[in-house]
């Protein structure tokens, strides 16, 4: 069975838009070490890639696809399965799984979206089946803690849905086959790149085609899911008022700003990936805006703020998180004074004073 890589998308990456983003999601839980930061760049290795797709779960831009899943079909896939009342999941790496299994690279591509999309659409009982002395069973703590969080959510939610997770054999000893297939592709003389299918070149025409601004399907899929586990819930016996969830709360991070460290320069609402930020001018005020619906918490304002006065944490209510209208984060006067923000910034670049004749 040949190892599914990911492709990375380099104008969506972090890292390659702006050289200041502290992202790191994809490198701290890849289990075998084929993503590296490397002069502030993401670097791929293909040679080390187990392709298990956990690096994909956390990318908060969506930078690593899998050109063979097409979310519009695995979207369907689910929601035909959810009619039966049962959704499977299995790696492609594991033995014995049922027919009707949807089939992934891994269980651990499956990100904290696509749990909570299988329950919005029905699932009474969602099955994840991994694959044993594989990339991804090192990663059995950092997936419990995912499923943990989603169980959560389903009961602060109360949806019926029960989540169970098993681990198989997987095909031919997984384990072993990728640690000698590394050996021998770290021996083999480098071979010209095999020409993109298809499928690949028209994905790769889409990606170069959309908006350098854009909300990751990814964030859209988990906004949308639990703005409909609330309204179902709110259609229970009992339920007179919209549920709220500390954990989905909690898992979902908005910025904050700190007034009276921000210059109000406008960098961070200039850099935002997904123009979630915002700042408008009236009537000699400035108001700071955030909506919660776009913003991914990748942390990149924070990361370029020069005066640290933005900070990534929680927010209190569910409410919040899912909400439609922007969050004000900041309002005050304008400050008559911005050049000097910029001085500022060119002192700390230089370690030295700068000076305005």
């Amino acid at each position: 069975m040949s190892v599914q890589r990911p492709m990375l998308a380099r104008r969506r990456c972090l890292k390659s838009r702006h050289i200041g983003s502290g992202c790191s999601a994809c490198v701290t839980i890849c289990p075998a070490g084929a993503l590296a930061i490397v002069e502030k760049r993401l670097r791929f290795n293909p040679a080390r890639c187990a392709g298990c797709g956990a690096c994909a779960s956390v990318c908060p831009s969506d930078a690593l696809l899998f050109p063979a899943i097409s979310d519009d079909q695995l979207e369907s896939a689910v929601r035909a399965a959810a009619q039966t009342g049962t959704v499977i999941f299995a790696s492609a790496q594991a033995v014995n799984a049922p027919t009707e299994a949807i089939r992934l690279p891994s269980v651990v591509w499956l990100s904290l979206a696509w749990l909570l999309f299988a329950a919005a659409e029905g699932t009474k009982k969602l099955v994840l089946i991994g694959a044993g002395e594989s990339a991804e069973a090192k990663l059995g703590p950092v997936f419990e803690a995912r499923l943990r969080t989603a169980r959560a959510i389903l009961s602060e939610l109360k949806s019926p849905m029960t989540i169970e997770h098993t681990v198989a054999r997987a095909a031919v000893d997984a384990g072993r086959r990728a640690l000698f297939s590394g050996w021998a592709k770290a021996a083999e003389t480098p071979k010209a790149p095999e020409p993109p299918t298809e499928s690949a070149r028209l994905r790769a025409a889409k990606l170069a085609a959309e908006p350098q601004i854009r909300t990751p399907e990814s964030r859209e899929r988990l906004i949308s899911a639990l703005r409909r586990l609330r309204s179902q819930a709110l259609q229970k016996p009992g339920v007179t008022a919209a549920p709220e969830s500390p954990a989905a709360a909690a898992a979902l991070a908005l910025p904050s700003v700190e007034a009276i460290r921000c210059t109000a320069c406008g960098i961070c609402t200039a850099v935002c990936p997904t123009g979630a930020l915002t700042s408008e001018k009236s009537h000699g005020s400035e108001t700071m805006s955030v909506s919660a619906e776009k913003c991914t918490a990748c942390g990149l304002c924070a990361d370029i703020c020069f005066m640290h006065a933005m900070k990534i944490a929680p927010r209190g209510r569910l409410a919040d998180v899912i909400g439609r209208e922007p969050i004000e984060l900041m309002k005050r006067g304008t400050d008559r004074h911005a050049l000097d923000t910029w001085e500022d910034k060119l002192s700390g670049m230089f370690s030295g004073p700068v000076y305005r004749t």
